[in-house]
């Protein structure tokens, strides 16, 4: 319950804006800005990250978390491990 990245989560959640909890906080909710880095890091190696890429529009672009749920929930499967597991010769 003290962890400040929750927090800013359950604010978030009650429909408070990001820039509004974090006006009037003083702390630093590393969340928000690993969130930032690791969606420009994604994107800059074209790396598909869906939950980063949700997070990120929810506290950059206002998106509605009920569609940011229902994008997540609704895409197609995808295998993620294999393309790691081929480079290093594993057959899975």
């Amino acid at each position: 319950m003290h962890s400040r990245n929750r927090k800013a989560g359950i604010a978030l959640g009650e429909g408070k804006s990001l820039e509004d909890f974090l006006g009037g906080t003083s702390m630093v909710v590393e969340g928000v800005r690993t969130t930032k880095s690791a969606f420009d890091l994604a994107k800059k190696l074209d790396v598909e990250m869906p939950i980063t890429q949700e997070i990120y529009n929810l506290l950059y672009n206002k998106a509605d978390i009920k569609n940011s749920v229902i994008n997540l929930m609704m895409r197609a499967k995808t295998h993620e491990i294999e393309d790691v597991a081929a480079i290093d010769g594993m057959n899975w």
